[in-house]
C-alpha cells in the first residue's frame, strides 16, 4: 500500500522505493520546512500536559 501511494501510474516502471528511501525523502522534506519549537522545551516538563506515568505503570504491569 506505501508502494502505491509514492508512486504514480507514470512510475509504473521504476522500482518501488526501499523504507531507507522514504525515511531519506522525509527527512529531506522537514529539513526544507521552517519549524518552530517556540515552547516545545516547557510543553515536555513535568506539568506540561504530557503525563506519560500511566502508560509507563500500564507497560511495567504488563511486562510482569
Amino acid at each position: 500500500m506505501m508502494d502505491e501511494m509514492l508512486r504514480g501510474p507514470d512510475d509504473a516502471d521504476e522500482p518501488a522505493p526501499t523504507p531507507e528511501d522514504v525515511a531519506r525523502a522525509l527527512i529531506a522534506t522537514f529539513n526544507e520546512v521552517p519549524m518552530d519549537f517556540t515552547g516545545s522545551a516547557d510543553a515536555w516538563r513535568y506539568g506540561g500536559g504530557r503525563d506519560l506515568s500511566r502508560l509507563a505503570e500500564r507497560a511495567r504491569e504488563s511486562a510482569d
